[in-house]
Formats: structure tokens, sequence, C-alpha cells
């Protein structure tokens, strides 16, 4: 029986690459020109050098996560889908900071998480599809 996968699933694990490879353009450019990274909006608050050090580390851990999570959603594991949730939640809560801090372009940014935070919470069929998923695993003890 093939499993089916609920679009909106899919679109997320899309995005979550899409997350994945901008993250890993951005470490280069920070490893490698830092000076184009400092110059981007947003970027030009002054950094000394450990804390550059920890955005970069910080820009490679969150590709990393992200292309695993985009992985493991799309191969329906629970722990992934609580793990996007989880992350989403937090961006959520950055998003309603940010728009207290008057910086409105944040809005699009907290919608886009709270929309993945309900579907993948409240769409049944996302619910069932996953549900779905564990009762497929079977151990074959059969020679």
């Amino acid at each position: 029986m093939k499993k089916s996968i609920p679009v909106g699933i899919i679109i997320i694990s899309i995005i979550y690459f899409i997350s994945a490879i901008a993250g890993a353009i951005f470490a280069t450019i920070a490893f490698i020109q830092p000076d184009l990274l400092l110059n981007l909006p947003g970027f030009n608050i002054p950094l000394d050098s450990s804390m550059f050090l920890t955005i970069k580390i910080s820009l490679i851990f969150f590709a990393i996560l992200s292309s695993i999570l985009g992985l493991f959603l799309l191969k329906q594991k629970n722990w992934a889908r609580y793990g996007i949730i989880i992350i989403s939640l937090i961006m959520v809560i950055g998003g309603i900071l940010s728009i207290i801090e008057k910086n409105y372009l944040s809005s699009i940014n907290l919608i886009f998480n709270l929309l993945i935070v309900l579907y993948l919470l409240l769409s049944k069929k996302v619910r069932l599809s996953f549900k779905n998923s564990k009762k497929n695993i079977k151990i074959d003890d059969e020679d």
C-alpha cells in the first residue's frame, strides 16, 4: 500500500529545504566574505568577532536542522512534525515581538508560521497521515 502524503506536508518540507539552502549560502558568505553579509539590512549592528562567530555557527546549525526536519517530515516522522511546530511557535513569538517594536514586515512571517502551526496541529489529513504511517511500520520476522 502506497503512503499518501498531504500536499501541505510536501510544501512545508520544500520550504524547509529552501531555508536550509539559504542558511548554507548565508553561512558560506559569512565565512568567505563577512563584509558582504554585514552590509545587508538588519546586519548593520556592530558585532565583535565572538558574536559574529556565533552567528556563523548558528547559520550552519539551522541549515542542517532545517534539512533534517524537512526530510523527516516528508518521511512522516512525528518528531519532525513536532520540531517544526516548536520552531514555528518560536517564530510566531518573535513575529509578535517584532510587530510590537513596529517592524510590520514581520507580520508576514508571523502569519506564515501561524498557518504552519495550525495546519500541522489541526488538519485531519495530517493527523490521519501520520497515524497511518505508524501503522505501516512492520517488522518482518518470517524467513
